[in-house]
């Protein structure tokens, strides 16, 4: 009934109520999802989709690929030390030269990946919204303040720092630094793709009228009915 009436409307009459109801409602229904399946289907083609070639630190390391590191920062050894050769890194001077880099590829002359300080990657990320960090973070041992043996500064540093972090000061320095994004706080990478869970309420409404207008029409209009109330 609902196909002969959107393929075929005028060899199809509705003539009862009812029965235009269910038509009303079925054609509202087949609106939105023609209407979802265009935009998503108009998203999947022209969005691009952004997939990393790598996932982690450890197929970092086992690629081929040339590394990009701050030039000057401890990162170089500390890869070298992993077991990445020398000709695999590739020192970069600042980390405005980060995005023209990643952007030309190893095959044209730049990297496949950068590892480099969190602060430094969070500042980069603030203003370069085609980028992403899809590796987890990792750490090495001996990074602090040094003093000099038993000097008092160095308790009283711990102690400004302990104390900076419970009142909430050193949260209040990142946001300040690194809390604020030029880039949307959605990643531009994922689509949000509407699958059937997302009309399970459409077709539920769609489901209770279409049953009521058959309960109506049997009650109303059914001729056993009305042979057994005459």
């Amino acid at each position: 009934f609902i196909f002969s009436t959107l393929f075929f409307a005028q060899s199809e009459r509705v003539k009862s109520i009812l029965g235009r109801i269910v038509v009303i409602v079925w054609l509202f229904v087949i609106l939105i999802v023609t209407s979802s399946y265009t935009a998503n289907l108009t998203l999947l083609l022209t969005v691009e989709q952004l997939k990393p070639e790598f996932h982690g630190i450890s197929e970092v390391l086992a690629s081929d690929v040339p590394i990009g590191f701050q030039a000057g920062s401890y990162v170089g050894d500390f890869l070298n030390k992993l077991g990445v050769t020398k000709d695999r890194l590739l020192p970069l001077q600042n980390v405005s030269s980060y995005a023209e880099m990643l952007s030309r590829g190893p095959k044209a002359g730049g990297v496949g990946a950068i590892v480099d300080e969190l602060p430094h990657a969070q500042l980069f990320l603030s203003s370069e919204c085609g980028f992403r960090i899809y590796s987890k973070q990792f750490t090495s041992n001996g990074w602090g303040f040094a003093f000099e043996k038993g000097s008092k500064l160095a308790v009283d540093v711990s102690t400004a720092i302990v104390e900076l972090e419970e009142n909430g000061e050193l949260q209040r320095i990142h946001d300040k630094w690194f809390g604020s994004s030029l880039c949307d706080s959605t990643d531009s990478t994922e689509s949000n793709q509407l699958g059937l869970a997302s009309f399970w309420g459409l077709f539920l409404i769609t489901g209770l009228v279409s049953v009521a207008c058959v309960i109506l029409y049997f009650i109303s209009d059914h001729p056993f009915i009305k042979k057994r109330d005459a």
